[in-house]
């Protein structure tokens, strides 16, 4: 499928999407969203692709979120489409079946910010600013911003939330918006082992704990526990985790072999 604001590439098991407004810090639009969203519908296609890697186009930012223009739009109340839009996006990311993988370089604010927290894994260089600005257009923080509470505790929610402040790539690490930070010369090595993590592991061992994660977030602990369970019964004694036990059990025989 042909897009006009991102780009779309496969290599073995992996997917790249890449917001590519580079001019104005790949700030998305209703359109972008729509094509984002696509995008990721698109990755069912493609059953061997484990990990799918979300970026920005050049170093400056990882998206403004949304475009200014359309901002306006917003505020003028004449676009109601573009909160959706952001949903239905973090909404399919987190229920695809593909690990999500955000890289973060410069700006990564407002609707860009949601999306990376529906990302199963993120990794920021350390010159990446984090932030929600939309209580300083006088706007609630609303979508995917409700993952705030559970990534990073109801006290720190609230103060992103509230005051709007930009915060630094080792004080997202630290609050939980992000799982690790580099060096700039460091991101694409880094990018390589993660990828390499994840795409060793079973894929539907993967689909199952990321689904199990999801209901993790959405229902009462008591039903998060049975599917828990009884999705878990997907994996056993499949030929992947049959092999993979009896792989585990031969490396520790002979750790335990004494010469």
């Amino acid at each position: 499928m042909k897009y006009e604001n991102i780009l779309f590439k496969k290599e073995d098991t992996t997917v790249t999407i890449t917001f590519n407004r580079p001019k104005v810090l790949n700030a998305m639009t209703t359109q972008s969203w729509s094509e984002l969203h696509l995008a990721i519908l698109e990755l069912k296609k493609f059953p061997q692709v484990k990990v799918v890697i979300l970026r920005g186009a050049g170093d400056r930012a990882f998206s403004a979120g949304v475009d200014l223009k359309a901002r306006q739009k917003i505020l003028s109340n004449a676009d109601g489409k573009t909160g959706q839009a952001i949903h239905e996006c973090c909404r399919a990311l987190m229920q695809s079946t593909k690990i999500a993988v955000g890289v973060v370089q410069g700006y990564c604010l407002g609707g860009a910010l949601e999306l990376l927290l529906a990302c199963d894994y993120s990794l920021a260089t350390e010159d990446a600013v984090f932030s929600l600005p939309e209580m300083k257009l006088g706007l609630p923080c609303v979508v995917e911003a409700a993952l705030l509470v559970p990534a990073v505790g109801l006290a720190k929610a609230k103060e992103i939330c509230y005051l709007a402040r930009n915060y630094d790539a080792h004080k997202a690490e630290k609050m939980g918006i992000v799982n690790e930070v580099v060096k700039k010369d460091e991101l694409e090595r880094r990018l390589s082992d993660i990828i390499r993590e994840f795409s060793d592991k079973d894929a539907t061992a993967l689909a199952v704990q990321k689904d199990i994660i999801y209901k993790w977030l959405t229902t009462d602990l008591e039903t998060a526990m049975q599917y828990s369970t009884l999705a878990a019964n997907l994996c056993h004694g499949s030929p992947a985790q049959t092999e993979a036990v009896k792989t585990f059990l031969e490396k520790r025989k002979r750790k335990g072999v004494k010469k």
